[in-house]
């Protein structure tokens, strides 16, 4: 994860991050501009897995845009993770996997559009 705070108007940043995804390619699961919220995911077209119970992988995209109080600042925090989907014998499920090169990469892409004068930034050192 990866958590930036910016001098920036929240709305703006948020768009930008919705933009930008889907310019990545991600599809939206959540979008909640009230709370700054934004979950997308991109389906692998990745087929032949060696787990004979794997059907397919996805990338996920997490974003939050929040303005702390009393601040005109704006925190940005990006997670993105690669999941495994999974069939059982009753449903499907997703398991958790290290996120891929390229989520990783399209973390720091949207990162570095939608807070590109970030004065501060602290996290993990994942992008």
């Amino acid at each position: 994860m990866t958590t930036t705070t910016i001098n920036a108007y929240a709305p703006d940043v948020f768009g930008c991050v919705q933009a930008t995804a889907t310019d990545l390619g991600y599809r939206s699961f959540l979008s909640d501009t009230a709370h700054g919220v934004y979950d997308g995911r991109r389906e692998s077209g990745a087929r032949g897995f060696v787990d004979p119970s794997q059907i397919g992988a996805a990338d996920r995209i997490r974003v939050s845009v929040q303005t702390p109080k009393r601040s005109n600042d704006v925190v940005l925090r990006i997670e993105a993770e690669t999941v495994s989907i999974q069939q059982g014998n009753a449903e499907r499920f997703e398991q958790p996997e290290a996120a891929s090169a390229r989520v990783l990469d399209d973390a720091a892409k949207i990162r570095a559009k939608c807070a590109p004068a970030a004065p501060s930034a602290a996290g993990s050192g994942t992008p």
